[in-house]
C-alpha cells in the first residue's frame, strides 16, 4: 500500500531505522496524553510493518457534535495528526498512514439530523483526504466485518456508565432516558470495537480519550492516548462550537472547557 504522506525521494543513504527509532518518533509527550496501554503490542505493530516494509498504520474514531460543517478546530486537529505521522516519515522510509473512522452510528444514536451528519462528515472526508488521510464510515466497517452479535449482555462498570450517561445528557437530542442511551451506546461500542479489530488488526488505535475509557476500544489493538489539537489539549474538535471562546486555538490555553469523554 502506497502511503501518500511518505516523503517522496526519501534518500536511500539514510541509515536503516529500527522499531525503536520509529516508536520514539511518535511515542513522545508532544503527542501522547498518557502512556499507551501496551508498549509490547505497540512495538509489535511497528515491528510487523517494518518486517513487511509497509507503512505504520493507525486508526481513530472521529465523532459528530452540534456543528453541521467543518470548522477551525477540525482542521487544527487534522494538522496535528499529520504532524505526528510526519515524525514517523522522517525516520522511516515507508512512512505512516491513518484511517479516520467517522462515527455515523453514534451521531444517529444522538439523533442529529441526517443532513447535519452528512454535511459534517462529507466536509471531514474531503479535508482529510486532501491531506492524504483515509476515511471510512463506522457503519460500513461494522457491516463489512459481518460479525454476529453476542448473546451476552454486558454492562459498563459504574464509573464508565456514569461518564457515558453524562455525555448523553450533553449531546443526545432525543427524549429517551439518558441512562438507557448510555447503555445503548455502550452496547454499540462492544460490537463496533470487534469490527474495527477485525478490519484493522495490525493498526494502532488512536483516541483523544484517556485510559478510563479503554474498554470501548478494540481489545486486540494497542491504544495510543493522544492530544487532539496540540500538546495539553484533548478536547474533541467536533464538540467545539463555532462561537466557543473558552479555548484559545492559537496557544491552546484551557479555561473551564471540560474534556469530553465519549463521541
Amino acid at each position: 500500500m502506497t502511503n501518500v504522506l511518505a516523503r517522496s525521494g526519501w534518500a536511500s543513504a539514510h541509515r536503516a531505522c529500527s522499531a525503536s527509532d520509529i516508536v520514539a518518533a511518535f511515542n513522545t509527550w508532544s503527542f501522547k496524553r498518557e502512556q499507551p496501554d501496551s508498549d509490547v503490542r505497540l512495538r509489535a505493530c511497528v515491528e510487523a510493518a517494518l518486517k513487511k516494509k509497509a507503512p505504520i498504520e493507525f486508526a481513530a474514531y472521529w465523532g459528530k457534535g452540534p456543528r453541521a460543517r467543518l470548522a477551525a478546530p477540525d482542521t487544527q486537529c487534522l494538522a496535528f495528526l499529520q504532524k505526528m505521522l510526519r515524525r514517523i516519515n522522517d525516520v522511516y522510509e515507508f512512512g505512516a498512514g491513518l484511517h479516520i473512522l467517522l462515527t455515523d452510528t453514534h451521531a444517529e444514536l444522538n439523533q442529529y439530523p441526517a443532513e447535519s451528519i452528512e454535511g459534517y462528515f462529507t466536509d471531514i472526508e474531503r479535508e482529510a483526504q486532501a491531506r492524504g488521510l483515509k476515511t471510512r464510515r463506522l457503519k460500513d466497517v461494522v457491516e463489512s466485518a459481518n460479525l454476529q452479535a453476542t448473546d451476552t449482555f454486558e454492562v459498563p462498570h459504574p464509573a464508565l456508565r456514569s461518564a457515558l450517561r453524562e455525555s448523553a445528557s450533553k449531546w443526545y437530542l432525543g427524549s429517551a432516558d439518558h441512562d438507557a442511551i448510555a447503555l445503548t451506546y455502550f452496547q454499540k461500542n462492544m460490537l463496533e470495537k470487534r469490527a474495527v479489530g477485525v478490519q484493522y488488526p495490525e493498526a494502532i488505535f488512536i483516541t483523544f480519550n484517556n485510559s478510563k475509557f479503554r474498554h470501548l476500544f478494540p481489545d486486540n489493538m494497542p491504544i495510543f492516548y493522544m492530544y487532539s489539537l496540540k500538546r495539553g489539549v484533548a478536547v474533541k474538535p467536533w464538540f467545539i462550537g463555532d462561537d466557543d471562546r473558552r479555548i484559545d486555538l492559537g496557544n491552546a490555553s484551557l479555561s473551564n472547557l471540560s474534556l469530553i469523554p465519549a463521541e
